[in-house]
């Protein structure tokens, strides 16, 4: 009599019967034998559980390597373990599945534990066979569980502004149609992926951020750049100048305000403004800077001597995003000699739909 099946008889009782022979002899009972093979048993304890830290800011994840130990003498099918997170009473839970452990072996689970919402003491349970589908030796080593803490971020977001790819201070011109980027900054892993989460007014007027080109906002998950926000006005001109603000909230509540609104002017009346070199004088090199209140199709720098005679021209491509140019000379005329010390003049010409506007001032070279 083998392979009994314990599952199909829990219980057994084994009754034997003996008749005597015909000459009256009645047997003997020498040896009875009951061999018993025992279930798998599966087990699991703190020795056989590490974690990447027990104390970590809210978003970074936690790293659980678990091993299930099966030390019975049968191979262990469809095995399953529960990892179950409480924090104040919030439970979350995860389930993986073992195809087998062989009898006497473990299998190795890796479970990321991700710790956003989750901020203060955790405890992570472990639970091998939750629903007790498996026949085990015993069931009492089946579970074990761990605490962990998670620190709440205190640190403000950051973020950096730009009209046409350019930083402007107070009372700066700004192009009719400029794009203004916002990129957002933190330190904290969580990602900030709510649009209301960032602020954005316009004449005190809240701009509602989403999909749309002209006010589009763009989660990001790696790194510290956490999000950018592409804001595309239609601006008019105007005396009074633009008062932009901006407050932005991370995701674990933290909000970091602008100290001061941003003020900028949009121009009605097309012109040239705000025409400077530097440095002036100059040794070797100087820099033109200027501001066009409106698109140009053509931009042109002529520079003469103080005799009035041409030495050289520099055309500047035009810019359609940028009110703000910055044009460099490197001090050397039309044959590419260096020009001698003394005092020059410039001139400055901007065209636009047959409009022409012009500035001439003075530089020096000094060596």
């Amino acid at each position: 009599m083998t392979s009994i099946d314990a599952k199909k008889y829990s219980t057994l009782r084994l009754l034997e019967k003996y008749w005597a022979n015909a000459q009256g002899v009645s047997p003997i009972l020498n040896k009875w034998d009951v061999t018993l093979l025992p279930p798998p048993d599966l087990a699991i304890n703190y020795q056989c559980v590490s974690t990447s830290a027990d104390s970590v800011m809210e978003g970074y994840p936690i790293q659980i390597t678990a091993q299930i130990h099966n030390i019975g003498e049968q191979a262990a099918k469809n095995i399953k373990v529960l990892f179950s997170l409480m924090n104040n009473g919030i439970r979350q839970q995860d389930t993986l599945f073992i195809p087998t452990i062989p009898a006497d072996t473990f299998s190795t689970l890796t479970y990321q534990l991700l710790t956003g919402g989750r901020r203060g003491t955790n405890t992570e349970f472990i639970t091998i066979d939750p629903l007790q589908q498996i026949t085990e030796e015993y069931k009492i080593n089946n579970s074990y569980s761990f605490t962990f803490f998670v620190r709440t971020d205190t640190t403000r977001p950051s973020f950096d502004i730009t009209f046409d790819g350019q930083h402007i201070i107070n009372g700066d011109y700004v192009l009719p149609n400029p794009t203004i980027v916002i990129t957002i900054y933190d330190s904290s892993p969580l990602p900030i992926q709510n649009p209301s989460l960032v602020n954005l007014t316009l004449d005190d007027r809240r701009i509602m951020l989403g999909t749309q080109p002209d006010s589009l906002f763009e989660p990001k998950f790696t790194g510290s750049e956490k999000a950018v926000v592409t804001f595309k006005p239609t601006l008019k001109g105007r005396t009074d100048p633009y008062k932009l603000m901006l407050q932005v909230t991370d995701s674990t509540g933290n909000g970091e305000n602008l100290s001061n609104p941003i003020y900028f002017v949009v121009d009605s009346v097309w012109g040239l403004k705000n025409v400077f070199n530097y440095p002036n004088p100059f040794a070797q090199e100087t820099y033109f800077t200027f501001i066009l209140t409106g698109y140009a199709d053509q931009v042109e720098i002529k520079i003469y001597t103080i005799g009035g005679r041409l030495i050289q021209d520099v055309f500047v491509p035009p810019q359609s995003e940028n009110a703000y140019y910055k044009v460099r000379w490197d001090g050397r005329d039309h044959d590419g000699n260096e020009v001698a010390n003394g005092v020059y003049f410039y001139k400055i010409i901007a065209r636009s739909n047959g409009l022409a506007k012009e500035v001439i001032q003075k530089l020096a070279k000094i060596r």
